[in-house]
């Protein structure tokens, strides 16, 4: 938790978000998938800072969608105040969120996944259809890099339960350079679109499933896509109230790393915070510090997520 603390730290002491409230009050008015812009490009924002990325990134990120894109048509500023917004940002975070605005990203998305490195140069068209834009290899890291933040900030189902990007975001790590981001994909160690399609599918029957189907149900999400901390920590619960002392530990522990190290919810309906919390909370009743552990049972922990 020491690391969160410090990447908190160090954004707080960042000016440009406080100015950003200040000069683009119309962004807590947009809405962006039954929130406001703003919460969007703050919790963009805030992936990158604690994923450790330079400064002009984070700010890249701040205002990736400034100008409006291919995929959200409202701007904050119109393109003749990139002056504005340079002076906001600064130049290098400015040049990346303008092509991160004026690019073709499906046309993106569909080229690097075709890829096993990256060019020196990739040619992407502008969305105005007005000829292309040839971006150098650092240029498609950085965005790729705002792209992963952004998917996984916003990926949500209507009711907040997961969705599909994870395997997106690991595909595109592979063409980073190594630890850039907090988790290691290795090469046998990845997730296809189909096993993260059937593990959200699995996934989603859980909140009606019979509850004595629910653990083995979890294990196959887990087997389908490791790389999601909630599953673990619902499995954690099942296993403590087995006594399962040793394996709920684990569990616990894993699923918490993970969700510390995305510094994101991969089901949104319960905030980051409180899936934290409740990997802290199964630790507890491991160690046996929890005064009320009887109320930390599987049944009762789904009917939160789903009330």
């Amino acid at each position: 938790m020491a690391k969160n603390s410090t990447a908190l730290s160090s954004a707080l002491d960042d000016p440009c978000v406080p100015l950003l409230l200040e000069l683009a009050p119309a962004a807590a008015g947009m809405d962006h998938g039954g929130r406001s812009f703003i919460e969007h490009l703050i919790g963009t924002w805030w992936i990158l800072n604690h994923w450790k990325q330079p400064r002009y990134i984070c700010r890249a990120g701040l205002l990736h969608s400034c100008y409006s894109t291919s995929f959200y048509p409202h701007a904050l500023f119109s393109l003749r105040e990139r002056a504005r917004v340079r002076a906001l940002i600064g130049a290098r975070a400015e040049a990346l969120a303008y092509r991160f605005c004026i690019i073709d990203r499906a046309e993106l998305w569909a080229k690097v996944a075709t890829l096993a490195s990256l060019p020196q140069t990739l040619s992407i068209s502008r969305i105005d259809r007005d000829g292309c834009v040839a971006l150098s290899k650092q240029t498609v890291q950085e965005l790729l890099l705002v792209e992963s933040a952004n998917l996984a900030e916003q990926s949500a189902g209507a009711d907040g339960s997961p969705a599909e990007w994870m395997a997106r975001v690991i595909a595109w790590s592979k063409l980073l350079p190594a630890s850039t981001l907090p988790l290691q994909f290795g090469a046998n160690l990845t997730l296809t679109p189909a096993a993260e399609r059937k593990a959200l599918r699995i996934y989603h029957s859980i909140s009606s499933a019979a509850l004595r189907t629910v653990p083995s149900l979890l294990d196959e999400v887990i087997a389908l896509n490791p790389w999601a901390g909630e599953p673990k920590l619902l499995r954690a619960v099942h296993l403590l109230e087995q006594h399962e002392k040793e394996r709920a530990f684990s569990d616990a522990m894993q699923g918490h790393s993970l969700l510390s190290a995305w510094c994101v919810a991969w089901d949104k309906r319960w905030s980051l915070n409180r899936w934290l919390s409740l990997g802290n909370a199964i630790l507890n009743g491991v160690a046996g510090l929890n005064g009320r552990s009887d109320k930390l049972t599987l049944k009762a922990v789904r009917k939160a997520l789903t009330t």
